[in-house]
């Protein structure tokens, strides 16, 4: 429709295409941990929660200096 045409003549140029390269590198770390379990916590309180999502950053940034061969 009218609406896609116009998103797609939008994402077209260098500012849109500049947005979307700095937003593949939050959308990445992101989706991983919520493929490994990150969708809801199991705890409670701030420290708690904050204490998950550093177990699942160590996690992912091990796996990268893996595949990187860092590790």
């Amino acid at each position: 429709g009218p609406g896609t045409i116009a998103w797609r003549q939008r994402m077209a140029g260098q500012p849109a295409q500049a947005i979307y390269r700095r937003r593949f590198a939050t959308e990445r770390p992101h989706a991983h941990m919520r493929n490994h379990g990150l969708r809801r916590l199991l705890v409670r309180g701030i420290d708690k929660v904050k204490a998950v999502v550093l177990w699942h950053v160590h996690a992912f940034n091990f796996l990268q200096f893996k595949r990187l061969g860092l590790a």
